[in-house]
């Protein structure tokens, strides 16, 4: 019975990890396609300084103590191009999150647990995360910056501050803690291995 739950195991793990072989493959393509466009974009801006030249737009809104005029506004080339470039890298970001789910779970379908190479996997993941908590809110100070002189408060003012994303810091923490005592195990295991 456990050499049987064993081997379901292993062909769950085995299963996972086509499913992750796939979404990587996939979203390396969509990554691929994602970062031509942004760089042609960047490099010949024509399509998007044709909508910096269409007619401005005219709107406006009030609500109680807050109001947003977007009279004369016009379309920044640079909040776009900005946005993409974040995009791709975000894309990037997780295309290698994926690639190292994808060692873990091959490593674990062929029974290969405490290797070091699922060491590297975790602390990529969570040295990715880390990079995540900290670096997300630059994009939306940059863009509150762009589009808060457009937007007015009766009695009050707007303060842009910038802020960690909390749960990927925990998550982060928690996933290098992780691999500091999978890397342990692996330290013991090799240790019983050139025992025997």
């Amino acid at each position: 019975k456990l050499g049987g739950l064993f081997v379901s195991s292993r062909n769950g793990y085995r299963i996972i990890f086509n499913i992750m072989n796939f979404l990587f493959w996939a979203h390396l393509v969509v990554t691929g396609i994602a970062l031509i466009c942004t760089t042609g974009l960047l490099i010949d801006p024509s399509i998007l300084k044709e909508a910096k030249e269409s007619p401005n737009f005219h709107y406006s809104i009030s609500d109680g103590v807050l109001g947003i005029n977007l009279n004369n506004y016009v379309p920044d080339v640079q909040i776009l191009q900005f946005l993409m470039v974040c995009a791709v890298v975000v894309m990037i970001f997780v295309a290698i999150i994926l690639w190292n789910f994808r060692v873990l779970f091959k490593n674990t379908s062929k029974g290969d647990l405490f290797v070091s190479s699922n060491t590297k996997s975790i602390f990529c993941i969570g040295i990715i995360l880390l990079i995540q908590s900290f670096a997300s809110g630059f994009p939306k100070v940059y863009i509150a910056t762009k589009i808060t002189p457009f937007v007015h408060i009766a009695d009050g003012s707007f303060k842009i501050s910038y802020s960690v994303n909390g749960i990927l810091l925990v998550a982060a923490i928690f996933i290098l803690f992780l691999g500091v005592f999978f890397k342990k195990a692996v330290e013991i295991a090799q240790e019983n291995e050139l025992t025997i």
